[in-house]
């Protein structure tokens, strides 16, 4: 990753095409920054060209290690790791927000994020793999799965996949409730299957939520995502 000013200089990844708007730029001060040698070029191919990189390795990566997750939940990852919000918080984490050359001040999420994808273009196939394990597939943990991948019925959906399996007997069970009179109820539901065995268990402000969550980790467990 650029850890100095000449990078930056240059390197047209780390150049925003409004930094050629600036007046500095523009009049063609000496003294423009970051670096007289303003050049012509700017990242808007390099942003294409990273950011489909970048989309062809994460989705590998997720397809390889999540063999059990459908389609429509791997696309959303990489949606939600891919975004401006991730991608601009990886970049100013190893420093590139310091050498965007923008007419932007502070420099925007939607810049810093550009930049990273830019030099995604650059880099060779093989060290853009291993920006997108290091950097990008760590952000993992971070996600809400049931924010990025939302579904209306997940008891349902639950049901059709084990039955798909054989498994006929599929049973949502109150464990525990708290507070049921109170303004701050609790309730725990558990997922059995034959009888016996916790497919998923989760808590919820009502017996329906806690259902839902419930349901929502089976189905997580049985696409192999946990917490590991």
């Amino acid at each position: 990753m650029p850890q100095n000013l000449n990078f930056a200089r240059k390197n047209p990844a780390l150049t925003n095409e409004s930094f050629f708007e600036r007046a500095d730029v523009e009049e063609h001060v000496e003294s423009a920054q970051p670096g007289a040698d303003v050049g012509t070029e700017h990242n808007s191919e390099l942003v294409k060209q990273g950011a489909q990189k970048l989309s062809a390795w994460l989705k590998r990566y997720l397809r390889f290690h999540l063999t059990s997750a459908p389609e429509e939940l791997i696309e959303a990852v990489e949606e939600h790791l891919l975004a401006d919000e991730c991608l601009a918080e990886i970049a100013k984490h190893i420093g590139v927000d310091n050498l965007v050359r923008t007419k932007e001040f502070p420099v925007s999420q939607h810049s810093c994020a550009n930049c990273f994808r830019a030099l995604a273009g650059v880099f060779s196939e093989e060290k853009v793999k291993n920006v997108v394990i290091d950097f990008v597939v760590p952000q993992l943990v971070d996600i809400d799965f049931s924010e990025i991948y939302p579904l209306a019925n997940p008891m349902d959906v639950l049901t059709d996949l084990l039955k798909a399996e054989g498994i006929t007997e599929i049973e949502p069970r109150l464990l525990r409730s708290a507070g049921v009179n109170s303004a701050e109820p609790i309730y725990v539901a558990a997922i059995y299957t034959d009888k016996q065995k916790n497919v998923g268990k989760s808590a919820g402000e009502s017996l329906t939520i806690a259902v839902d969550m419930a349901s929502r980790e089976a189905l997580l467990r049985l696409w192999n995502i946990t917490s590991d």
